[in-house]
């Protein structure tokens, strides 16, 4: 943790995030007991209304952190410990680098190449395209992060969404002038959507592509959007 406190131990804030968790290292708890001992109460004198009260002291996120509430959320959301291999660990890595706003993000040698013809021109203010194969974990990373950074309003916090449900939320518009609305709901704000591509065509007031329609919004919106689909 890249958190300083003044006595040396762990913040307030960072005390209860690591409380939300269950099963916490032993590291964890001696933290927290250390953290309880500290503020255990005390008399104060009263203060005069001239008393300032001291700026909400912020945690850092780095990739560390970051990896770290990764692990405990996926535990929590998905029933078990995310499998840690140098193949899922090297698949992962460049995500986390990338919410964690760290530069070893633009070292990363899969990134670094081109893809065919196209050179990758890498930037914190593009979203993420995630390519590959079924079941090699892409939803439950990105779903993951989405709760996690959610919960804790980290920057770059994301909603979540399916393009199959994008499109069922579509085609239950009950008038035309609800696809104004529609497409304003989800246009501005950073979203993540899984499974681009195999999404059908919508049905109701004519075939609309509705997923196209939403990036082609985003887009000139310049709003943040992060894409996985299972091309190779």
């Amino acid at each position: 943790m890249n958190v300083k406190s003044k006595r040396g131990v762990i913040s307030e804030r960072e005390y209860n995030w690591l409380k939300t968790f269950p099963n916490l290292t032993e590291e964890e708890e001696k933290k927290c007991k250390e953290f309880e001992d500290i503020k255990k109460p005390r008399v104060f004198k009263r203060p005069t209304p001239q008393t300032k009260k001291e700026p909400q002291e912020k945690i850092e996120i780095t990739k560390a952190l970051l990896w770290r509430g990764f692990k405990k959320f996926y535990a929590l959301h998905n029933g078990k410990s995310f499998e840690e291999t140098p193949e899922t660990i090297k698949n992962i890595a460049p995500v986390i680098l990338y919410f964690a706003k760290d530069l070893d993000f633009f070292k990363q040698e899969r990134l670094l190449k081109n893809i065919g013809s196209t050179k990758l021109n890498l930037s914190f203010d593009k979203g993420l395209l995630i390519i590959g194969d079924y079941g090699n974990g892409k939803t439950s990373i990105m779903t993951t992060l989405s709760k996690l950074m959610q919960n804790y309003r980290i920057p770059g916090w994301f909603k979540s969404y399916s393009s199959h449900d994008l499109v069922r939320e579509f085609e239950g518009l009950e008038m035309p002038n609800d696809r104004t609305e529609f497409y304003k709901r989800h246009s501005k704000h950073p979203m993540y959507i899984d499974d681009v591509k195999k999404e059908k065509m919508a049905s109701n007031f004519g075939k609309v592509d509705v997923i196209r329609d939403i990036l082609e919004n985003r887009y000139e919106n310049r709003a943040i959007t992060h894409i996985t689909c299972n091309y190779r």
